[in-house]
């Protein structure tokens, strides 16, 4: 019987495990993105800034 809920926990553990590093993976996809995100904020922001400047 124990032997038995061990397999069973271990049946239940296994997915969970692999939800959480699935997880972990879609987040740090997420920070990746907003950092690309900000970056070309960023330089589309320097680029209109020094467009500007040049131009005056």
């Amino acid at each position: 019987m124990k032997e038995m809920n061990c397999g069973v926990f271990d049946g239940l553990h296994l997915p969970l495990e692999a939800k959480k590093l699935q997880m972990l993976h879609l987040q740090s996809a997420l920070h990746l993105a907003q950092l690309v995100g900000l970056l070309q904020s960023s330089i589309t922001a320097f680029w209109t800034w020094a467009a500007r400047n040049v131009s005056h």
